[in-house]
């Protein structure tokens, strides 16, 4: 499993194949537990993972409330091996309760959700004795009151956008919203790539109800698609790296903006102009800090370097910093 450090209860925890280890200043470390740990995060002050119980290879879901506790199983609903281990499209708090995904003993993956005091249960059956896959690709957001997810229903090519509330059944939000990607959630909705018969891979947005999800806008006019990734959210405005047309000509992969309010994309920076590629987004991620974004991106002559930039308080204007 991939290893993941976690600064929790004034601890440093450290999950990966061989059990949950604490390391302490001096050097020095203690194993917590030997049993293989993933996905771990911190939701509702606890520790939430998925647990290899006693070297079987079922995943169940587990949590730690304390930096020195042994993991205790949230559920003895029989959790079975799949595609995913329990947690893998992440852990959603909503209000007091955990939303994720797992699967169980007489149904695939599916969408759970509880707490360590109440236990779990499945939100609903979207591929009944098959595996959705919820949130595999756009992840779990809270929209509002809504849960929003990707998922597959088994006899469709595609997946679609489903949304949900807890004690309710799962919805598919616009059916024209096809294989949606990743996504992040900023001022109220939903920010993502899906595709569109129409207009090919583009940024999509959804505020959880069918009337408030669409395609937002097309950047790469026609049918062939921008092909959006490495969504990231700075203030009031989404960071995406896309391809598209500028001054009418089309372009390879740039940093573009989008007002969450509005909708309206502006062309950051592009660092490869003209038809060249900058394949921005294509190597590590976007990073966005308290001043500055970072980006790894090619400009023609030097190759793939770490590119920088601000938005200039004076010009308004993004600023290239080295």
């Amino acid at each position: 499993s991939e290893h993941r450090l976690l600064a929790y209860d004034n601890h440093l925890l450290l999950f990966g194949s061989n059990g949950i280890y604490a390391a302490f200043e001096d050097g020095s470390y203690e194993q917590i537990d030997s049993r293989p740990a993933w996905n771990p995060e911190i939701v509702l002050n606890q520790v939430w993972m998925s647990l290899h119980d006693d070297g079987e290879p079922v995943a169940r879901t587990f949590f730690m409330d304390a930096w020195n506790s042994t993991p205790v199983e949230v559920s003895t609903t029989d959790m079975t091996p799949g595609p995913q281990d329990p947690g893998e499209s992440g852990w959603l708090v909503y209000d007091d309760q955990v939303v994720f995904m797992a699967s169980s003993a007489t149904e695939g993956s599916e969408l759970w959700i509880g707490n360590a005091s109440a236990g779990i249960s499945m939100m609903d059956d979207l591929n009944s004795g098959g595996d959705s896959f919820p949130g595999v690709n756009t992840g779990i957001h809270r929209v509002g009151d809504w849960i929003v997810f990707d998922a597959w229903d088994g006899a469709d090519p595609d997946t679609r956008l489903y949304t949900i509330k807890p004690g309710g059944t799962a919805d598919i939000i616009a059916h024209d919203l096809l294989n949606p990607g990743e996504g992040v959630v900023n001022k109220g909705k939903l920010w993502f790539s899906c595709n569109n018969p129409g207009v090919g891979v583009e940024v999509c947005y959804s505020d959880g109800t069918s009337i408030g999800s669409g395609v937002a806008f097309d950047l790469m006019a026609g049918v062939s698609g921008s092909d959006p990734r490495d969504f990231v959210v700075m203030e009031d405005h989404v960071l995406v790296a896309a391809k598209g047309r500028i001054d009418g000509d089309a372009s390879g992969y740039a940093i573009w903006t989008i007002d969450s309010f509005g909708g309206i994309p502006e062309l950051a920076i592009d660092a490869y102009p003209g038809t060249g590629d900058s394949q921005a987004g294509f190597y590590g991620e976007i990073l966005v800090t308290e001043e500055l974004v970072y980006f790894i991106a090619e400009d023609g002559a030097n190759g793939h370097e770490l590119w920088a930039w601000a938005n200039g308080e004076v010009t308004k204007r993004w600023l290239v910093l080295g």
